[in-house]
């Protein structure tokens, strides 16, 4: 898949450049994984001398947060920050980002959320980076994404899952609004005593090209739900054909452009116009068949 608009904050560095954007996270614990993991390669830092900087006594510390064997809380803000090469706003999102993983119910966790959404830049919630994409990589993140365009009135949480209920569990339903709300690719409104939501974005893409652990998943689970339609829509619900073919192997790459144009063409064709009535999932395989 490809994302359109992809826009890096890239941090120079004395033996190159760091891509870590904060404001695609939606986690401290990856983040500073990625960053510390980047540091070596490019500063050859080692995990003593980047918890010397933080100023912690000892380096076990460090290690333990990283590896999740202790809780990160807002005690743990001002030595990160030591060691992070962060902007104010990126500080107040690292922070906000603390506060959120340590709210007790969605009660707390509701306000945080808006403040999350408000400091990240409007570029950065369309970034689908790959750390980004491991958040919502289960298949049901962008039914759902869909589903919210059907209709000119933003859904309701049960009507989502009143809409969605032949594939989607009710409890996949509520885990990933949430996740969506908190990365800013859904937008939640308090209307007449129900929470409504709206995409914030027409459409998403990843990079092309990536190999994936979190990509390869998400196809893979497409591919199990393609089965189950097979047995249980008709014809007239579904459009399904294949085909084998020998092939001149150089023209892969004008083969990937065709399908990306075709894929664009008919997202275009039938996802324009004042009527949405369904949700519907395309999947385009062309794989290797011979040893």
């Amino acid at each position: 898949m490809k994302q359109d608009n992809i826009q890096y904050e890239k941090r120079k560095y004395g033996r190159g450049t760091m891509n870590l954007d904060i404001f695609t996270y939606t986690s401290v614990r990856p983040f500073l994984n990625d960053y510390f993991n980047e540091s070596k390669l490019i500063k050859s830092l080692s995990l003593r001398r980047w918890s010397q900087t933080m100023g912690f006594r000892s380096h076990s510390t460090l290690h333990d947060l990283l590896k999740g064997k202790k809780k990160i809380t807002l005690s743990h803000l001002f030595y990160l920050t030591n060691g992070l090469e962060l902007s104010d706003k990126e500080k107040q999102y690292l922070s906000l980002l603390i506060q959120y993983e340590n709210a007790k119910d969605s009660t707390e966790k509701r306000p945080i959320e808006k403040a999350i959404i408000e400091i990240r830049p409007e570029e950065s919630t369309v970034v689908l980076q790959e750390q980004t994409f491991k958040m919502i990589s289960e298949w049901f993140h962008m039914a759902i994404l869909e589903f919210c365009k059907q209709s000119n009135v933003s859904p309701s949480v049960s009507e989502i899952k009143s809409g969605l209920s032949k594939i989607v569990s009710a409890q996949q339903v509520d885990s990933g609004i949430r996740r969506l709300v908190t990365l800013g690719l859904l937008e939640e409104e308090y209307h007449a005593e129900n929470y409504t939501y709206k995409p914030r974005q027409n459409r998403l893409t990843t990079t092309d090209g990536v190999s994936s652990e979190a990509i390869r998943n998400h196809h893979g689970q497409v591919l199990e739900v393609a089965k189950v339609a097979l047995k249980s829509q008709g014809p007239e619900e579904r459009i399904s054909n294949s085909c084998a073919m020998a092939i001149d192997s150089s023209k892969l790459l004008m083969a990937q452009d065709l399908i990306t144009e075709f894929r664009s063409k008919l997202y275009n064709m039938l996802g324009t116009g004042p009527v949405k009535d369904k949700t519907y999932q395309l999947t385009i395989q062309l794989f290797n068949l011979t040893n």
